[in-house]
């Protein structure tokens, strides 16, 4: 993803480095956390972290992986209320 997004024309003028991925930083229930340190011109952090997240879930997408979304069943028991 860093090389992709070196080779971006929109991205490229955005970083001062290329994107370094440092690997995996945990392992939790719902998440995978990745650490990937860009060093980007000043206030263009938030253009190039929205890039970065589009292109992680692009590139899971393409590889079939899909993204954990917490889920919690609920189980009534007893009698349904009255109206």
């Amino acid at each position: 993803i860093g090389e992709v997004m070196a080779k971006d024309e929109t991205m490229s003028v955005l970083l001062q480095e290329p994107a370094v991925v440092t690997g995996v930083e945990g392992l939790e229930e719902w998440a995978v956390r990745l650490r990937i340190m860009v060093k980007t011109l000043p206030n263009a952090q938030w253009e190039v972290q929205r890039y970065l997240r589009r292109e992680i879930r692009l590139v899971f997408a393409e590889k079939g992986l899909s993204l954990a979304f917490p889920r919690q069943d609920v189980m009534i028991i007893g009698d349904s209320p009255k109206s």
